[in-house]
């Protein structure tokens, strides 16, 4: 996903977020950036009007936008486990990605940069709360199509399933965020196959 030839504005995005993550937004000054990029003060403005300019756009490209490439599938082909195998493999992969780029191996501190972001402003909760919206507003969708399909109980409402079931994801993420991303995902596909034991026919 990434060029192993950056240019500045990429280098400031990269090397900021690296920062922002190791030691949070108070503690990471313009002069700190300026140094851990060498580049001028002249440099950094020229690609972005302030701390908080850059903060907001080191957001955009390591959460909003990165997390939004996911892909979904409505295949009718497949099962509903291995759709929500799908679902499971995209929602962990650029968490993945993101443990190669900072070269860390666990997930505590990127959890702790985006909470930290949500809980300073309220755009940007909104956005997260939005973001995990669309998922789970994905899941009701495979649910109900399921329900059509008379493979999952019809009794359930598809929203609160799918509330449980990326409460589930979400959960187990944030709680094994000190291991890698390939335990994670072994976790989230044994867990969610337990749940969904439960409503299959």
């Amino acid at each position: 996903m990434y060029f192993c030839r950056m240019n500045t504005q990429e280098t400031i995005l990269t090397q900021s977020f690296k920062l922002f993550l190791n030691e949070g937004y108070k503690e990471v000054s313009i002069n700190k950036i300026i140094k851990k990029c060498d580049i001028s003060k002249g440099a950094f403005y020229y690609h972005f009007e302030t701390k908080e300019d850059l903060y907001q756009q080191v957001l955009n490209r390591f959460f909003f936008n990165y997390f939004n490439d996911a892909d979904f599938i409505y295949d009718e082909k497949i099962s509903f486990e291995e759709k929500l195998h799908h679902f499971i493999i995209t929602f962990v992969t650029p968490y993945e990605e993101l443990l190669t780029l900072t070269s860390r191996n666990d997930l505590i501190y990127y959890f702790r940069f985006l909470f930290q972001a949500a809980g300073q402003n309220q755009q940007i909760q909104y956005k997260v709360n939005k973001h995990f919206y669309k998922k789970g507003f994905y899941l009701s969708l495979l649910i109900k199509d399921e329900q059509i399909k008379n493979n999952i109980k019809s009794d359930i409402d598809p929203k609160i399933l799918a509330k449980q079931l990326l409460s589930i994801i979400m959960g187990i993420t944030i709680l094994n965020g000190i291991y890698d991303a390939t335990i994670i995902k072994s976790r989230l596909i044994e867990s969610i196959e337990l749940f969904v034991k439960q409503y299959i026919k």
